[in-house]
């Protein structure tokens, strides 16, 4: 693959790639129904799900972001925006693409007290011979830059595989919003290196599909739901999503940025996967 990134202004960049990807799924006996499903349709496989699919993807990417904030590590004023869309283009065996846009704003209350709002929102769809999403190219949530205090990646539609373990499938669409009050560390004379934060976090992915008792794998020939055997769950934006607030602290360490947040889930259901603390490299904000 070959990517580019042109800034065109002192604040703004635009990024182009291309690239081949050569792909292998390999199913084997027990997978979950989607990525059975997905086999039987693009793949070469018994019927059963188990199988394989290898093709090419040639990929395109284009991207424009901007970035007007007073500062790389620790803004306290300006905001950052950028909107990427990928496509897998024709002549790919898979063809589908992805559209994403994120928006963050710092407002400065005081000398030490910065308000961050950010948000994103993401789309995904086949088009000409692939009808859905591949499985493996949707969108994920939870955890830290979506929503703290759920695992990471676990937001969004559940079934189980034959095995009773709880499989996420994402999802084509996501949304999320976070606020976040900024400050630094009392007693701490650098205050450069480390700051404390409250925060506020709510998203939802979700795929717009119905999931009942024939979504999951049945086990031992006994019918499975996570949401109950005998009921009926339409993943839509409302019902998958969740808020989460709690405290993080955001470390400049010799090995890069680390962030840590506690989070307690506000909005959750069962079957949700809960994990407060949490923990990041190589980011700050």
């Amino acid at each position: 693959g070959l990517r580019i990134g042109i800034p065109v202004t002192e604040y703004d960049r635009v990024n182009f790639g291309l690239a081949a990807e050569r792909l292998t799924v390999n199913t084997y006996k027990g997978a979950p129904k989607r990525y059975a499903d997905f086999i039987n349709q693009y793949g070469k496989g018994d019927g059963s799900g188990v199988g394989s699919f290898k093709g090419w993807l040639y990929k395109g990417t284009i991207g424009w972001g901007r970035n007007k904030t007073d500062n790389a590590l620790w803004p306290t004023r300006g905001y950052l925006t950028g909107v990427n869309g990928e496509i897998a283009l024709p002549g790919s065996d898979l063809q589908y693409y992805t559209l994403t846009h994120n928006q963050t704003w710092f407002f400065p209350l005081s000398k030490d007290f910065t308000l961050m709002l950010g948000g994103e929102v993401g789309y995904g769809n086949g088009y000409g011979k692939t009808k859905t999403m591949p499985f493996f190219e949707n969108f994920y949530g939870g955890g830290l830059g979506s929503v703290r205090g759920f695992e990471s990646g676990t937001l969004g539609p559940k079934v189980y595989d034959e095995y009773g373990e709880k499989i996420s499938y994402g999802g084509n669409k996501k949304a999320n919003v976070s606020a976040e009050l900024l400050f630094p560390m009392p007693g701490i004379k650098d205050s450069r290196t480390v700051r404390l934060s409250l925060f506020a976090d709510a998203g939802s992915v979700w795929d717009g599909k119905t999931y009942n008792d024939g979504s999951s794998s049945n086990s031992n020939g006994v019918s499975q739901n996570v949401y109950g055997v005998g009921t009926t769950h339409k993943s839509t934006f409302k019902n998958e999503l969740r808020y989460s607030a709690g405290a993080a602290v955001t470390w400049l360490s010799p090995l890069g940025p680390m962030k840590f947040s506690y989070a307690y889930p506000i909005k959750k259901k069962e079957g949700d996967e809960i994990q407060r603390f949490q923990f990041q490299l190589g980011t700050t904000f």
